[in-house]
Order: C-alpha cells, then sequence, then structure tokens
C-alpha cells in the first residue's frame, strides 16, 4: 500500500469545499486533497479497492472522471487512482487582489517564492496575502508549510524586509496569520528597531 502524508491541511480549500460540492476542474489542473485520510482508490466507486491514502493539502493532478469521482496521478510518478470529488478542490495561487504598486511588487516575491516552495515539495507556501492598508500586509501560509518551516521568525523578518523594499524603505507592518485566520507573528518597527512577535 502507498502511503503519502504531509502535516496540516489548507483551511481555504476545505472552506470552499463546504460550498461546492464537487470539484469543477479539468484534465491536467492541480487539485488538493482536502479531506482527512482519504482513500485512493483502484476505480471509481467506494467498493473498489484501497490502493494508497492521502493527507489533507497534498497536491495530485486530475487524469480524468468518472461521475463524481477523480482518476488522479501522484506527484513523482508516485502511483495514481480514483478519489471521490467531494474530497478534493482547485489549488488556487492567486495570491490577492487589489493594493497600490508596492503590493503588486510584493505579491510578485510571494508567488515566485510559492512556486520555487511548490516545486520542492508539491506544498504551496502561501494561500492568500492582502493589502490591508496603512503599509500592512496580511499574509495566510498553508498549514502544511508553515508546519515544516521552522524558524518561522527568521521567515517573517525576510517577508519583511522585502515588503519595506517594496514601499521604497518606509515604515511597514507585516502580519502572519495562521491558516484559520488567527494572528500567528506581526513584524514592525517600533521607535527605529524592527520588533518580530510571535502570537502563539
Amino acid at each position: 500500500m502507498i502511503e503519502f502524508q504531509t502535516r496540516l491541511g489548507i483551511a481555504v480549500a476545505a472552506v470552499w469545499a463546504l460550498a461546492s460540492p464537487a470539484v469543477d476542474a479539468a484534465p491536467g489542473d492541480l487539485l488538493v486533497i482536502i479531506g482527512n485520510q482519504v482513500n485512493l482508490r483502484q476505480g471509481p466507486g467506494t467498493t473498489q479497492p484501497i490502493v494508497g491514502t492521502l493527507d489533507r493539502g497534498q497536491i495530485v493532478i486530475e487524469r480524468e472522471r468518472y461521475n463524481e469521482w477523480f482518476h488522479v496521478d501522484l506527484r513523482n510518478n508516485q502511483g495514481n487512482g480514483w478519489i471521490h470529488g467531494t474530497l478534493i478542490a482547485p489549488v488556487s495561487t492567486g495570491l490577492g487582489t487589489g493594493g497600490g504598486k508596492a503590493f503588486w511588487k510584493f505579491r510578485g516575491v510571494l508567488e515566485a517564492e510559492n512556486q520555487k516552495v511548490f516545486d520542492a515539495t508539491g506544498v504551496y507556501a502561501y494561500t492568500a496575502a492582502s493589502d490591508v492598508g496603512d503599509a500592512t500586509v496580511t499574509i495566510t501560509p498553508t498549514g502544511a508549510w508553515l508546519a515544516s518551516v521552522g524558524d518561522l521568525s527568521s521567515h517573517a523578518l525576510r517577508l519583511y524586509n522585502q515588503w519595506k523594499v517594496a514601499n521604497d524603505g518606509a515604515a511597514v507592518v507585516l502580519v502572519i496569520n495562521d491558516p484559520l485566520g488567527n494572528v500567528f507573528v506581526t513584524v514592525q518597527e517600533i521607535d527605529g528597531e524592527t520588533l518580530v512577535t510571535t502570537h502563539y
């Protein structure tokens, strides 16, 4: 039996799944597992043998469909199988809209990093970024990436510095939320000193 594991799920995809009973995708599209311990089956149907188990957050590639069932390929030629459409969602790499020129420059940095992380691990680093005004940006990472990042404070400081560069060196605030929307890390300058505050 093939087993695949990542650590945490992508909360945004789970919310999307609650609003939509089945995925609207096409062959070749990237899909993310939104269920816990999802059975990968030999054929379309619950009576088909289980050939593997996939964890929330794992990325698969659509091959074909049969009714509500999706035939998918696993990354790196690690096999294929069938998953019910209510247990997967399309992968969204759009990191937000709105904001001024500085946000669009910063968003480009995030999208490049997102693709680099995905190419290396099969998991996107971020699901959303928003310019909330007053030179403040919020970033929401995926749970799987957040669990594997190691020193989040150093990473947050690096992103803060990139956000500051995008704002031509002006004072900025960077907030990293957890996948459920709770504030996880804040980086800001107070009295000329850059402070990284963790909220967990």
